[in-house]
């Protein structure tokens, strides 16, 4: 590849899509699980038929949305710790602030150059039971 790459010209790559474009050199395949008893697989009218109505819509590109330049809208409220317990079992650490946070800390002796960091709140996924997990 270090030898035959410089020697390919953009020209060159540009030049295949005229080779390939057009009705002569479409290939075109169906992948996915056995159908049910009932279930059918396209047939290859029905594909060529897609293909060519996809062909004449107006796909347009992709675009890039805006992202957040911060996680957070606005700076919560800092919170104060109110109460702290400790759990001998588990080797944790829980402090209630007075902002609602909880915060359970563990210190380990293993990957001691990393802080791990995670964050929960009521609704969403956590309202599904164990059943649902994957799912949600």
């Amino acid at each position: 590849m270090k030898s035959i790459l410089p020697g390919i010209t953009l020209e060159e790559v540009n030049a295949i899509g005229d080779v390939i474009k057009g009705d002569k050199n479409r290939f075109v395949y169906v992948m996915g699980p056995e159908p049910k008893t009932a279930g059918v697989l396209p047939q290859e009218t029905e594909l060529l038929a897609l293909l060519n109505k996809k062909e004449k819509e107006n796909i347009t590109p992709y675009e890039e949305k805006a992202i957040a330049s911060t996680l957070l809208s606005k700076t919560p409220t800092a919170g104060k710790v109110i109460s702290r317990s400790s759990n001998a079992l588990l080797g944790t650490t829980e402090l209630k602030l007075s902002n609602g946070v909880t915060v359970t800390l563990k210190s380990t002796d293993f990957k001691n150059d990393q802080i791990m960091m995670g964050a929960v709140r009521a609704g969403g996924k956590n309202l599904y039971g164990l059943n649902d997990k994957y799912n949600a």
